[in-house]
């Protein structure tokens, strides 16, 4: 079976969500469908003219330690063996959510240009 590794979601982390994704509905004229993050936070997902999700707004305090910016999603097989290679190979590890009962792994790390990704962990077939 090939190994997943395809980008499956993009977000932009800001401290003001609600303004950005705002300035996105207006602007491209997606519509915007609130997400609740827990301890009062709030993200949006922006949804296209064909009712898919076409990318996040995510709140600053959802994202520990991070600068703000666009965050590339990407699903991966294997997400351990590929976390335990970005500081091998010149990354820097943001934060990691080891998956748990309802959620999959995630790690949020820097590239070596400071660019910001996030793996996923595969989701299981089921």
């Amino acid at each position: 079976m090939p190994e997943k590794q395809q980008i499956n979601w993009v977000d932009m982390v800001v401290p003001n969500p609600k303004s950005l994704a705002d300035f996105y509905s207006a602007v491209i004229g997606y519509t915007l469908e609130p997400c609740d993050d827990g301890d009062g936070k709030t993200s949006y997902s922006l949804i296209d003219g064909n009712s898919k999700e076409a990318f996040g707004i995510c709140d600053q305090l959802s994202f520990p330690n991070w600068t703000g910016g666009w965050v590339l999603y990407i699903e991966v097989d294997n997400l351990d063996d590929r976390v335990s290679r970005i500081k091998e190979h010149g990354g820097d590890i943001v934060n990691y959510w080891p998956s748990q009962e309802g959620r999959r792994g995630e790690c949020l790390f820097r590239d070596p240009t400071g660019a910001g990704v996030m793996l996923q962990e595969a989701r299981k077939p089921g």
